[in-house]
């Protein structure tokens, strides 16, 4: 018994200290799990932070290109109101005429032109403070819910600022390419001194305004270049970059089949200016109008339309006094032009203006099928006789007279009207391209009168969370083996012929993946967007609804701004990244003058030693020199050419967009087999 003893207690002093190794593993791995969770915890936080945050700032945005849009529509109706004519004052020359505007010897068709034109000035000036202010406005809500302002945001605004206040900007916005002036409104300087406020610069004489990047489109803004497809066709988009590193082969199926037969595939990548002409309105929060001087043509088209007089009779109309979305009534005199401009039946008058008179003294009234109106360019309206026999035109010395004793003032009057470039009814919903944009979101069709793309408001940031896991010092101080310096390679148990140790490697490893991409930042940027839009319709008859933009004329019709999905209307220019902004702007273009993708680190620390070495570009950079090697590339050709069904001949490429998806949309298949 003793014997037994002994040696019961030999093994229990060799086993003793094996519960003591697994419960400091343990503890290790419970304050690892403790830390990502904390700093997991922190991510998520900062992310509906900053996208409550964005949200704000994009539908303040949105707001104020809504109360601009409605601003310059309210000038475009008092343009088509007789209080242009009835309230027109006086002019510096003393030339208006208190009698009605006929007869070829007076000036109020001047005074007419004048008064539109003053107008129209008004609608160039709301164009530039109204989307800007609602910019300002924009920065001051995200900073509301906790965002701070962010200082390349602020240096790319100030490098446009420097653009637009000094000579060197000359090229993009000075005389020889601009009019200095547009209906008498100096835009450059007011323009400029607004975004200067805007930047709001501190005592240190920095800028620290900006605190989310929003859509602009400025002229000067450059755009790369190259004599390479595969430059062209990819490196410019962010989303390729990802794919690369992700290994997302669904992604890159296009680009992994282009040539890459030469060693400079990316070509001679060169940065060009941006050759779109000025749009005389902001270019951040852009709204998107034209200015033109067509008239006549412009409001017949919106009065054939129906936007101008509503649904029916018994309802409120567009012209009437209440019809405001701001509660603002208009005068009384605010009538339909057309109706006080009646063209359609003119009296004759003599060259004096004197009225024409049958033999049972009333009226001539103008014969459309006998004569034929001209209107001059000094807005006179002139009377042409036509010969029923020969057809012949002959001039009688006649002159045409409205009912209401006015001339006909439309070709005098200018309007502000949607660019159909930026603004434009969606598709038809059974078409291809509804499908593939719109449709392939939404279960139903927009309701009647909101299909259209128009000025929008995109909103984003680059947030950057404090992590303990990215600070972690590394175990051994003096080591100079940093590839081992992590707590996953301190956690290694060693006994790979247990399960035991075979798991405990597993989770080691596990822990360092998660510690290098922690150190490595990839995980620690927060990145968030938002789009808010405005929208309004126009009623007309029969209960039906117009879009905005189907009558050219900009009216007072936008109701509420909305946030919408993101993807579905995201500005092609606009990146909250400023990383990914100077990539392009610095990295691409000094890849485009070397022969090697290896040649770059030396090359982009000698000329951008700032951001190179800040670590900006080393996920592009990564990416570039993944898809320079030809195996890897293959490897993915491989996978997509694999047959994964014999009987059917499917291959792993056949099925990135064959996955069903419980939403509208599609889902895409993994980039590769787990």
């Amino acid at each position: 018994m003793k014997m037994k003893s002994n040696a019961s207690k030999k093994r229990r002093k060799y086993q003793g200290g094996q519960t003591l190794i697994l419960a400091v593993l343990a503890v290790i791995i419970i304050a690892a799990a403790i830390v990502f969770l904390f700093d997991l915890q922190n991510i998520i936080r900062g992310k509906i932070k900053a996208q409550t945050a964005v949200d704000a700032a994009a539908l303040v945005g949105a707001k104020w290109q809504m109360n601009s849009l409605n601003m310059i529509g309210e000038l475009n109706i008092i343009k088509a109101c007789t209080t242009i004519i009835t309230d027109m004052p006086e002019t510096a020359s003393g030339k208006y005429s208190s009698n009605p505007l006929w007869g070829p010897n007076n000036n109020d068709v001047s005074c007419l032109s004048e008064a539109s034109s003053l107008l129209s000035q008004m609608q160039v000036r709301i164009g530039f403070t109204g989307p800007l202010i609602g910019f300002g406005a924009a920065q001051q809500a995200a900073k509301n819910n906790g965002l701070n302002y962010v200082d390349e945001y602020c240096v790319e605004l100030a490098q446009k600022y420097e653009y637009l206040s000094s000579e060197e900007g000359d090229v993009y916005y000075g005389s020889d390419v601009t009019i200095p002036a547009l209906y008498g409104y100096s835009w450059r300087e007011p323009y400029t001194e607004m975004i200067r406020n805007i930047m709001q610069y501190s005592d240190l004489d920095m800028p620290t305004g900006v605190a989310v990047n929003m859509n602009s489109c400025w002229v000067s803004e450059p755009l790369l270049s190259s004599d390479s497809n595969i430059s062209n066709n990819y490196l410019s988009m962010k989303s390729i970059y990802t794919a690369i590193n992700a290994n997302y082969w669904c992604a890159l199926t296009g680009l992994l089949r282009e040539d890459f037969g030469d060693s400079k595939w990316w070509g001679n990548i060169e940065l060009v200016m941006n050759s779109n002409s000025f749009r005389y309105e902001s270019e951040l929060l852009p709204l998107g109008l034209k200015y033109t001087f067509s008239g006549s043509g412009i409001y017949n088209q919106a009065l054939d339309s129906g936007a101008l007089y509503g649904p029916d009779d018994a309802n409120e109309k567009i012209m009437d006094n209440s019809n405001t979305s701001s509660g603002y009534e208009r005068p009384k005199e605010s009538d339909l032009l057309h109706n006080n401009y009646d063209n359609e039946d003119p009296y004759l008058c003599d060259e004096n203006g004197e009225y024409l008179y049958d033999a049972d003294n009333n009226h001539i009234v103008y014969d459309a099928a006998s004569y034929d109106i001209e209107i001059t360019e000094t807005g006179i309206n002139k009377l042409y006789f036509i010969n029923p026999a020969t057809g012949n035109v002959v001039y009688p010395g006649l002159y045409t007279k409205d009912t209401d004793e006015y001339w006909a003032p439309l070709p005098r009057i200018s309007w502000t009207v949607y660019d159909t470039e930026f603004w434009n009814p969606y598709s038809d919903a059974d078409s291809d391209d509804w499908k593939d944009t719109w449709g392939k979101y939404l279960r139903k069709d927009f309701k009647e009168g909101y299909r259209y793309y128009g000025a929008v408001s995109c909103a984003g940031a680059i947030v950057q969370p404090k992590l303990i896991s990215s600070k972690w010092n590394r175990l051994d101080s003096k080591s100079q083996d940093t590839e081992n310096d992590y707590i996953g390679d301190a956690l290694e148990f060693g006994g790979q012929s247990s399960s035991g140790g075979q798991s405990i490697n597993q989770y080691a490893s596990r822990l360092k993946s998660s510690e290098a991409a922690m150190r490595n930042g990839t995980i620690s940027d927060i990145e968030v967007f938002s789009l808010a839009k405005s929208y309004g319709r126009i009623p007309v008859a029969n209960g039906e609804y117009l879009t905005p933009c189907s009558v050219l004329m900009v009216l007072p019709v936008f109701e509420r701004p909305l946030i919408i999905p993101v993807e579905l209307e995201k500005p092609s220019d606009f990146t909250p990244d400023f990383k990914w902004a100077a990539f392009k702007r610095e990295y691409l273009p000094l890849l485009g003058t070397v022969s090697n993708v290896d040649d770059m680190p030396a090359l982009m620390a000698e000329s951008y030693p700032e951001h190179w070495n800040a670590g900006w570009f080393s996920f592009y950079h990564n990416a570039l020199v993944k898809l320079n090697n030809a195996s890897w590339r293959q490897q993915g050709i491989d996978w997509l050419e694999t047959v994964i069904d014999e009987d059917t001949e499917k291959t792993n490429e056949d099925t990135c967009n064959y996955w069903p998806s419980s939403g509208p949309g599609t889902r895409q298949a993994p980039s590769i087999p787990f």
